[in-house]
């Protein structure tokens, strides 16, 4: 080891005992205590204090530098790799506009599923009302979980039999 490693162990070693000094005499803390953690502080202090130096370790040569070289790359791809898979943000086309809704009648298709198909949204005067088969129950569709469309603005959607989701169509 250098001397600007040995300088940088001294000062964080004299470092960790201060603070180990201090923490000792408020907590009466027993001494072994004290001295594990003056030591234990000091290794990680003097890595940092010789962040721009090579550490000689058993295992080999530790460099700073170049493992935060290699740390910025590897959080450079992986947000590279995130950014590319995620895609352009998706735009719903369906408002959830209330619970426990149904209208009857103006029927115009259905779909499988517990939320509207984007596909089906075509005019903002059209409704969905959906049934997931857990929370919300219509036994006369297709599935246990489905959706009804009807050709009339949510707001004029009521008196249904088979209250379900109700959601508005907000076409892109």
């Amino acid at each position: 080891m250098h001397w600007q490693g040995l300088t940088a162990l001294f000062i964080a070693t004299v470092a960790a005992i201060f603070v180990g000094s201090l923490l000792w005499r408020r907590d009466n803390i027993p001494g072994a205590a004290y001295w594990s953690f003056s030591i234990f502080l000091a290794f990680p202090l003097a890595v940092f204090l010789l962040q721009e130096t090579d550490i000689a370790t058993p295992w080999g040569t530790f460099s700073y530098v170049a493992a935060r070289t290699k740390l910025t790359n590897l959080e450079a791809q992986v947000a590279q790799l995130q950014k590319n898979t995620q895609g352009p943000p998706q735009q719903t086309h369906w408002l959830l506009q209330g619970e426990g809704s149904d209208c009857p009648g103006h029927d115009v298709g259905v779909s499988s599923g517990p939320k509207p198909d984007d596909a089906k949204c075509t005019s903002p005067n059209i409704s969905a009302v959906c049934w997931d088969g857990e929370l919300y129950f219509n036994k006369t569709g297709p599935a246990s979980a489905w959706c009804t469309y009807k050709d009339i603005p949510p707001n004029q959607c009521a008196g249904g039999g088979a209250p379900g989701r109700l959601f508005k169509c907000n076409p892109a």
